[in-house]
């Protein structure tokens, strides 16, 4: 009940925040963007493996690495609502309802996951302190159809089989579940690999140091996800790409890391089950992890590095370094101290009621709230490294935030009446809710020179879309690396560039495009890519990405107004703060 009220709460409150600008158009990120083009694509009749997207750095297309998997919900959502509403209309309720339904899946998940190592009292806590992970919300609110919020939800699940496996190691359903979970998320993406690691971690250090049936589970659950990650090859990948080797999504990879995990857990079950010592299960561990490890760097050579192996390292300096998840939670505090705060300051809580926890329980008790601690310490480690695995930090640190409710809302229950029962226990919700939020905003520097309240990206869009003028003869356009998946979403034009690893060829050409200080420079890559238009905003920070030192590069001189004959400027809207130039033939230019 508490989880149903919860949610029906947050989903009108996220509703009436953004569900108006969704009902006009706009989603929340270009991720959300592609993520509708996808879909959109997929139902206009690309097919089940139709994941390259021909408008992006054409003629040849962008490969996706993504899923098909959060794809099948929203198509769903707007195939049943489409008789209704007419298909554009369809698709913006759908990307206001799967959202708020993810959210509600969430909700009930994260209290499913709390009730062994909370009790079925205080369970229902763990639902009501969700409002105190205010940015893993975020990314549910309407207009947020990107993979991201089904991965929050099933490392949810993951989390409530891994104390139940932990709890009773001889029952199967606890194990045969998280197999097929963790199957599921990496289908959907390879971000949850840590989260794995740190799985399987737990069960290990607790077998090594207990012994017993555990090890039958981790087999159980080892065996399954192998299964699982073999029968979804063939709905991740066509036939002739089943041996392709990709590091940064689902491929024979994944299977081989499963296939190997299997095969490691139930060598180790064979050969060190009868261990009577930690000391020998240690031993067996390291010598059996060490050989599966092994077999994988010798298969799979191109992934060593990690799941950006196979990236073109050029893409470093002219983008993926300037990404904001991919920074240190050193450096977003050192340039804005109230976002790092806000995002790190569930994790470290949760932490440290965990270690807490973990220290003053006895016995299994105590296994389960280090297991807790050992996945926060993990987040909050590899935050030193990319802020894109704090809201992970944030779900995992729930069942401690509920722990540290749960005290003074007992306190209120037996003290108070009814009236004053409730507004205490709401003041509390409140205060380690939107509180934990809102305090950090006191660090917070005037932002009113940002340039992203200048740039009206709607403005130019309608430009660009507008069927009678410049939308009438679709052509290639060089724009900022994240405007690309709105041109594709509004506009029926093609982008050379857009914010994904695998499209190194059109990132790199459309940096060499901008930077050129030589005209003859630009217009080669002009023509031998084919681009039919420029359009950058004049306050975008990408500017700094191309030093102003004479002669200057050419995106300064055409936010200047100067620019090459073979360039001829686009009327805009003023307040839209674009410009843009569209390519004119030889003819036109004498």
């Amino acid at each position: 009940m508490a989880a149903a009220v919860l949610w029906l709460a947050l989903a009108v409150v996220l509703i009436a925040v953004r569900g108006g600008t969704v009902i006009d158009g706009q989603l929340v990120n270009n991720d959300d963007y592609m993520r509708m083009v996808q879909v959109t694509d997929w139902m206009e009749g690309a097919g089940w493996y139709g994941l390259r997207q021909p408008r992006v750095d054409p003629p040849d297309g962008l490969d996706m690495h993504w899923s098909r998997l959060p794809d099948i919900p929203i198509a769903a959502t707007i195939l049943a609502l489409q008789p209704f509403l007419g298909e554009a209309q369809a698709r913006q309720v759908a990307a206001i309802v799967v959202p708020i339904l993810t959210l509600l899946a969430l909700v009930f998940a994260v209290t499913w996951a709390a009730r062994p190592i909370l009790g079925r009292d205080n369970a229902p806590l763990a639902a009501l302190v969700v409002v105190t992970a205010l940015p893993m919300v975020i990314q549910l609110s309407p207009g947020r159809i990107d993979h991201h919020g089904w991965q929050l939800v099933l490392m949810a699940v993951a989390m409530g089989t891994l104390t139940r496996m932990l709890i009773r190691p001889q029952m199967a359903t606890p194990a045969v579940t998280a197999g097929c979970v963790w199957a599921a998320a990496l289908w959907i993406g390879g971000e949850v690999l840590p989260w794995l690691v740190v799985f399987c971690g737990v069960v290990g250090v607790v077998w090594i140091v207990r012994g017993g049936p555990l090890i039958d589970a981790a087999a159980r659950f080892a065996l399954t996800l192998a299964a699982a990650m073999i029968v979804i090859l063939p709905l991740a990948a066509p036939p002739d790409r089943w041996a392709t080797v990709a590091c940064d999504g689902y491929s024979i990879v994944y299977v081989g890391l499963a296939t190997a995990l299997a095969a490691a857990t139930v060598a180790l079950r064979l050969v060190a089950r009868n261990a009577v010592t930690a000391a020998a299960r240690g031993g067996w561990a390291v010598v059996v992890g060490a050989a599966a490890a092994g077999v994988l760097a010798v298969a799979f050579p191109e992934c060593r590095s990690g799941p950006f192996g196979q990236v073109d390292p050029g893409l470093a300096p002219i983008w993926m370094d300037h990404i904001a998840e991919n920074r240190s939670i050193l450096h977003t505090a050192s340039t804005k101290l109230h976002l790092a705060l806000q995002l790190a300051a569930l994790p470290v809580i949760g932490a440290v009621v965990a270690l807490v926890a973990a220290v003053r329980r006895r016995g299994l008790a105590r296994r389960l709230w280090a297991a807790q601690a050992a996945f926060l310490i993990v987040v909050l480690a590899l935050a030193v490294w990319q802020i894109r695995v704090l809201p992970f930090g944030q779900l995992f640190a729930l069942p401690a935030m509920a722990l540290l409710l749960s005290v003074p809302w007992k306190w209120i229950g037996q003290r108070l009446s009814l009236v004053p029962r409730v507004v205490g226990r709401f003041v509390l919700v409140m205060a380690l809710g939107p509180g934990i939020w809102l305090v950090p905003l006191a660090f917070a520097e005037d932002d009113n020179g940002d340039e992203a309240a200048v740039c009206d990206d709607d403005a130019m869009l309608s430009v660009l879309a507008a069927d009678d003028g410049f939308g009438a003869a679709p052509r290639l356009v060089v724009a900022h690396i994240d405007l690309g998946p709105d041109i594709l979403f509004a506009t029926p034009h093609s982008v050379l560039a857009a914010p994904y690893h695998r499209n190194a060829r059109g990132l790199l050409d459309a940096h060499a495009l901008l930077a050129a200080r030589d005209d003859a420079l630009a217009e080669d890559i002009v023509q031998r890519r084919n681009v039919g238009a420029i359009v950058f905003c004049r306050y975008s920070r990408e500017l700094g990405l191309y030093p102003e030192d004479a002669p200057l590069p050419l995106v300064h001189r055409l936010v200047a107004g100067d620019a090459p004959p073979w360039l001829r400027e686009v009327a805009l809207p003023e307040e839209s703060g674009y410009v843009l130039y569209e390519v004119v033939s030889d003819d036109a230019v004498r």
